[in-house]
C-alpha cells in the first residue's frame, strides 16, 4: 500500500509539471483561469486586468467657468453748464508801440481791456490774435510784429485760448509764426491753429465746468502765384509760406480745387479726432472770408453814401464761406465763431440733414482791439462779443442750447502824443458814457451798426439768438 501510495503522489506531481509546462501560470491559478487560443501561431499571454483607479481620500475642488457678466452701461454724466466767449480781431498797428515805453522799457495794454475784466470769468474766452510776436523791431501794417505785453494784458482781461491762424501768422518769418504760439503758451494760454513745433499740437480739449470741448482754428489762403503752386508752396496774404511753416499752420486753399478738396478732408479729420479725444462738443474758430464784406441788405446807394470805396464790397459771406459752413455742421461741429472781414457779420443757426443736429455760426465777430480808423461810419471799430452756452441734460446729451451776441466799441482818445484805445461794452457805457471816455453819440451809433445787421437773427426755437447783456 506504502509504494502504491507513493506511486501515485510521484504520478500526480509529474501531472503539475507537465501542465506548467503547457500553460506557464495555469497551476497557480487552477481552474478559475480560461484562455483562448492563440491566433495564427502568436505565443499569446492572458492580458492583465485594468487597475481600478484608487478612491481619492478628499473630494477634488470643483474648478468652476466665472459665468460671464454683462459690461455695465456707463452712467449719463450729470447735468452741467458750459459757456464759451468767442471775440474778435486783435491787430496792434503801429499807433500802439510808436510811443516811449515805461520807466521799466515795456509797454502796459491793460488798459485795453480794463472795461472787459470780470465779464468774462463765468465762461471760458477765446480770441483772435491776428499778427506775430516776432519780437524787436516792432512793426504795424502790412507786416504785424508787436510787442510781448499785450499776451498779459490779454490774460488780466480773462482770455484763455488765442487762434493764432490768420493771413498775417507768417509776417515775420517761420520765427514768428513758432514765437507767437510758444509765447502765448508759455504764459498759460492753449493756442489752436498754429503750433510751435512739429511735436505738439494745434487744437486742444479742454474741459469746463465738467463738459469736454473741443477747439480747433484754422485759416484761409491766398492763392499763390503759379510757379509756387507747381512747386508746392503755399501762401498767406500772398507772401510765400517759408520752409517748415505749412506743417506749424493749420490752413485751407478755397481758390484751388484739388488743394481744397484735400484740406477740407484733414479739417474733417481734425473734427473726428477731437471726437475721438472725448469732446462732447466741437467748436471751430476760423479766419475766412473776405476783408470788409458783410450780411448787411443795405442798398447800393445807401452803401455808397456810408462806405465809399466799399460799394463794390460784397453784401454776403464768400460763397465757399456759408458752404464750407454747412460741410462742417455735416461733419459734427456745434459751433463756428469766424473772423477776419473786420466787420460784424450775421449769425446763423444751420440745420444738418447728416447729423440731425444744430450748428450755431458767427460769420464774423468783427474787429476787438486796432487802430483802423476809416470813416465808414465807424464801423471798423464795431465788435461783438459771442457767448454761446453749451449744456449736458440727465441722459448725457450735449447740445448748444443757446447763442447769444455782446456789441462792443474800441474807443480812441490822444494824450499829448500817445493814443490810448479801450473796449466798451456798449449797453453799459450808455449808463454813463464819460466814465467810459466816450460818447453817447458814437456808442449810439456803434450800436446801431451792429442792430441793423443782427436784430433779424434769432436763431430757433430751440437753439434762440439774441443779445446778451454785459
Amino acid at each position: 500500500m506504502k509504494n502504491q501510495s507513493t506511486g501515485r503522489v510521484v504520478a500526480f506531481l509529474l501531472s503539475l509539471c507537465l501542465l506548467a509546462i503547457a500553460c506557464p501560470g495555469c497551476a497557480a491559478k487552477g481552474t478559475e483561469t480560461t484562455s483562448t487560443l492563440p491566433v495564427s501561431g502568436s505565443v499569446w499571454t492572458t492580458p492583465a486586468p485594468p487597475t481600478a483607479p484608487k478612491a481619492p481620500t478628499t473630494a477634488p475642488t470643483p474648478t468652476l467657468s466665472p459665468t460671464p457678466m454683462p459690461s455695465p452701461t456707463p452712467a449719463p454724466k450729470p447735468p452741467a453748464q458750459a459757456v464759451i466767449y468767442g471775440a474778435g480781431d486783435v491787430l496792434l498797428h503801429d499807433t500802439f508801440f510808436n510811443y516811449p515805453p515805461g520807466e521799466d522799457g515795456l509797454y502796459d495794454y491793460t488798459e485795453c481791456f480794463a472795461f472787459l475784466r470780470g465779464m468774462l470769468d463765468d465762461g471760458y474766452a477765446v480770441a483772435d490774435y491776428e499778427g506775430t510776436l516776432g519780437g524787436k523791431p516792432y512793426t504795424g501794417y502790412p507786416r504785424f510784429s508787436g510787442p510781448d505785453e499785450i499776451v498779459p494784458a490779454l490774460w488780466d482781461a480773462g482770455f484763455r485760448m488765442m487762434l493764432t491762424a490768420n493771413n498775417h501768422t507768417i509776417d515775420s518769418g517761420l520765427e514768428g509764426v513758432r514765437r507767437t504760439a510758444r509765447t502765448f503758451r508759455d504764459y498759460g494760454f492753449e493756442t489752436i491753429g498754429t503750433r510751435p513745433d512739429t511735436t505738439s499740437e494745434s487744437f486742444a480739449v479742454v474741459d469746463i465746468n465738467g463738459i469736454r470741448i473741443g477747439f480747433a482754428g484754422c485759416t484761409f489762403e491766398t492763392p499763390g502765384t503759379d510757379a509756387e503752386y507747381a512747386a508746392g508752396i503755399r501762401a498767406l496774404n500772398a507772401l510765400p509760406m517759408p520752409d517748415g511753416a505749412a506743417a506749424l499752420i493749420d490752413s485751407f486753399n478755397p481758390y484751388r480745387d484739388d488743394l481744397y478738396e484735400k484740406d477740407r478732408k484733414e479739417l474733417f479729420q481734425r473734427v473726428a479726432l477731437l471726437r475721438e479725444r472725448g469732446a462732447e462738443a466741437v467748436v471751430v474758430f476760423i479766419h475766412w472770408g473776405e476783408d470788409y464784406s458783410w450780411t448787411d441788405d443795405l442798398d447800393a446807394a445807401t452803401l455808397a453814401s456810408q462806405y465809399g470805396h466799399l460799394a463794390q464790397a460784397r453784401l454776403k459771406p464768400s460763397p465757399y464761406v456759408e458752404a464750407l459752413a454747412q460741410e462742417l455742421a455735416d461733419h459734427g461741429v456745434d459751433v463756428i465763431v469766424g473772423n477776419h472781414p473786420h466787420l460784424v457779420h450775421g449769425i446763423d443757426v444751420i440745420e444738418s440733414d447728416v447729423t440731425g443736429r444744430s450748428t450755431l455760426v458767427y460769420y464774423s465777430t468783427g474787429n476787438l482791439l486796432s487802430a483802423m480808423d476809416f470813416s465808414h461810419n465807424g464801423r471798423y471799430r464795431d465788435g461783438i462779443l459771442a457767448r454761446v452756452t453749451i449744456q449736458r441734460d440727465a441722459e448725457g446729451e450735449t447740445t448748444v442750447a443757446r447763442g447769444e451776441y455782446i456789441p462792443l466799441y474800441c474807443s480812441r482818445w490822444l494824450t499829448g502824443e500817445r493814443r490810448h484805445y479801450q473796449i466798451v461794452p456798449i449797453r453799459r457805457a450808455l449808463t454813463d458814457p464819460s466814465a467810459y471816455n466816450v460818447s453817447a453819440g458814437e456808442l449810439e451809433n456803434s450800436l446801431g451798426n451792429s442792430l441793423s445787421i443782427l436784430a433779424s437773427y434769432t436763431g430757433t426755437e430751440s437753439l434762440p439768438v439774441a443779445e446778451a447783456m454785459p
